[in-house]
């Protein structure tokens, strides 16, 4: 979708509180069954986002990270402590190279 291309829709809401998107929108913003959306509130404006796979990995990662590196120098140790054997998990032996 044009960051520019301007769209309107309306949909009534169910007694479950759903509405289905306009499928004028849905084409161009690529939304297909399953994905997930992000609404933001300001005001009395929302706005919805398609959630990208990066966006749903994080979202998952990330409590995780966060819970066991506090902060980013905990982060970096870690990787600094554990760079070879994580690269080697990707990417097989280095037979002795220390090139990393």
């Amino acid at each position: 979708m044009q960051a520019a291309e301007k769209m309107n829709g309306t949909a009534t809401v169910t007694t479950k509180g759903q509405v289905t998107i306009p499928v004028d929108i849905r084409k161009a913003m690529n939304i297909r069954e399953g994905d997930q959306l992000f609404f933001e509130m300001d005001c009395d404006v929302v706005k919805v986002r398609k959630l990208s796979p990066l966006d749903v990995l994080f979202n998952v990662v990330g409590p995780k990270l966060k819970e066991s590196f506090p902060t980013p120098e905990d982060f970096d140790e870690y990787l600094r402590t554990n760079r070879k054997r994580l690269f080697e998990s990707i990417y097989g032996e280095l037979d002795g190279k220390d090139c990393i």
